[in-house]
């Protein structure tokens, strides 16, 4: 045995960082997870065991696996999240630095044209699946706003503006009905607090900070304001956040640095930016998605052309035809 005192190397915890919340010890996405620093505390005391001539103390069945990990080594994306692969299971070459780095996924398979939905009775009943009951008046859609009945109502007395008004309704929920059916997304009816609510698996919004009291955000919680105005969170049919709409008065290229570096914080996430959308009035849609849910995903732009191509006959104001 060597003269002087065994030097045990302790593993940089950092290069363990995680998409995904861990389920066990709370840790934020893309932050360091506890099982890999249990699993070092571990080796660490066993090899100190071994070297008095003691037994060392097993580990737990799955290793310091977090959560129905049922095999160690297995990387996944799903909610039973673990440790990376101890160092002897890992394969040279591959970084381990989050949980599914250069994991591909697999995009959703759709059509390049999009169904329309254009019948009056249609865009209810697909409104109604995909946005829900109002709050406040159970018979209604919670259509946002822009394109809520409120709308028609404020100008009802001006038949001019009312028939402006109908126009603008009609084209506009058609839209966004068509365009959330193509992509599978139903509005969430909760509020997110910032972007970093797509990197979730189920809605949560970022935990307080013990010193200051706000929200541990990556935009800060502004939520509604900027680039956020007029904004939409969706979620899949099975209740997981993939996307945030939004149309702003701002041009894109004002916001785009912002953007982007939202979108680097998570390789899953992209942004595109268009026109009107379904909101209008000279506004500009953005929607930030998760990619390896969505696949490739368009602003409702070319949806709208053809909503209002295929109905201009039947909203055409009186007098214009």
């Amino acid at each position: 045995m060597p003269d002087g005192p065994t030097l045990i190397p302790i593993p940089v915890f950092t290069e363990y960082a995680w998409h995904l919340p861990c389920p066990q010890c709370d840790a934020d996405a893309r932050q360091p997870c506890q099982a890999p620093r249990k699993q070092s505390r571990h080796d660490r005391l066993n090899k100190l065991l071994t070297q008095n001539g003691r037994d060392p103390i097993p580990a737990p069945e799955y290793g310091f696996m977090h959560a129905q990990r049922t095999a160690a080594g297995v990387r996944h994306r799903a909610r039973d999240i673990g440790a990376a692969p101890w160092r002897e299971d890992r394969t040279p070459g591959v970084r381990y630095d989050t949980i599914d780095r250069s994991e591909p996924w697999t995009a959703p398979s759709r059509s390049d044209h999009p169904e329309l939905i254009l019948a009056p009775d249609d865009v209810d009943r697909s409104g109604r699946a995909r946005l829900g009951a109002n709050r406040y008046d159970r018979s209604t859609i919670a259509w946002p706003y822009g394109l809520e009945d409120g709308v028609a109502r404020a100008v009802r007395k001006d038949p001019e503006r009312l028939a402006r008004a109908l126009v603008h309704l009609a084209v506009g929920r058609s839209t966004l009905v068509s365009w959330a059916s193509h992509y599978g997304l139903t509005s969430s009816r909760r509020e997110p607090c910032c972007t970093r609510w797509l990197t979730r698996p189920a809605h949560r919004v970022c935990r307080l900070d013990p010193m200051t009291g706000d929200r541990e955000c990556w935009d800060g919680y502004s939520y509604g304001r900027d680039w956020r105005d007029h904004p939409m969170a969706w979620t899949t049919t099975e209740g997981r956040p993939a996307a945030l709409t939004s149309a702003p008065y701002l041009r894109p290229e004002h916001v785009a640095t912002e953007l982007d570096i939202l979108t680097s914080r998570d390789e899953r996430l992209a942004w595109i930016s268009g026109a009107d959308g379904w909101y209008g009035f000279h506004t500009h849609q953005i929607v930030i998605w998760r990619r390896d849910l969505l696949g490739r995903i368009d602003t409702a732009d070319r949806i709208r052309d053809a909503v209002q191509t295929a109905l201009s006959p039947a909203i055409a104001p009186p007098g214009t035809t």
